[in-house]
């Protein structure tokens, strides 16, 4: 009966699959994968995919030499950082070498807005330092998200208003290709002190009001986007022109 007993546990050690689990090497831990098929499992470790979601935020940073942006936190290997714009220039904001511009836009000569992101970035970086021209009032935000591929621009989009408006509106140029994506935008009004409201499905990121010559920012960001035209209305108390970009992002 001992005998008969050894063998019947070796062989179901040898054969571990069939109960759920999954063996790499010898080196690496048995890893359980029958009840969560989004672990993938290969190499030294399994890798947990999962949708699109905010690892973390910092402030709206003001400065007018150009722009230093912190993280909390040292950024992760491989997640998406993307980064928010308002300008009373009229140029394009400089970007580190692997830093792409989803879009810039403004009006009436000023309030200019962008959007920028680095993809599958190297990982511990903790500041981001961009430029504009001397002396002019900037605006920005770093944001850090996981669940998104290295390739992850999708649908973009660029709205403004030379008629002054409480109801601000921006939507992408073409529909999103796949359900679930990102979305991430970023509205500029040159008026004082307005109080922006996100519109339906939309989340706050970040917000500066101004009381004197910067510009006023909103940035907002919507998670698990349907296939379609992804649109915000964003809602301000004081009548202004606007301007605004808008962009999404593909998840894994």
């Amino acid at each position: 009966m001992i005998v008969v007993r050894f063998v019947m546990l070796a062989a179901l050690a040898a054969g571990c699959g069939r109960l759920g689990f999954a063996r790499t090497s010898d080196a690496t831990p048995l890893v359980d994968v029958g009840a969560d098929p989004d672990i993938v499992v290969g190499g030294d470790a399994p890798a947990i995919m999962g949708p699109p979601a905010m690892v973390q935020a910092s402030t709206v940073v003001v400065d007018s030499n150009g722009v230093t942006v912190t993280l909390a936190t040292p950024s992760t290997p491989g997640t998406l950082l993307v980064a928010t714009f308002a300008s009373n220039g009229v140029n394009p904001i400089g970007l580190p070498p692997s830093w792409v511009e989803v879009a810039h836009i403004g009006t009436g000569g000023g309030c200019t807005v962008t959007i920028a992101f680095e993809a599958n970035n190297p990982g511990n970086e903790t500041s981001v330092a961009f430029t504009q021209g001397a002396g002019i009032p900037i605006l920005a935000q770093l944001t850090e998200w996981s669940g998104v591929t290295s390739s992850p621009l999708d649908a973009p989009g660029t709205a403004t208003s030379a008629s002054p408006t409480t109801s601000q509106l921006v939507q992408t140029g073409t529909s999103t290709t796949v359900a679930g994506e990102l979305g991430v935008d970023v509205f500029c009004e040159d008026v004082n002190s307005p109080t922006f409201t996100p519109g339906t499905g939309w989340t706050n990121l970040g917000s500066f009001s101004n009381v004197a010559s910067a510009p006023s920012f909103a940035s907002h960001f919507q998670l698990d986007l349907p296939v379609g035209m992804a649109i915000e209305t964003q809602t301000s108390s004081v009548q202004g022109k606007y301007s605004a970009v808008i962009a999404t992002f593909r998840p894994q």
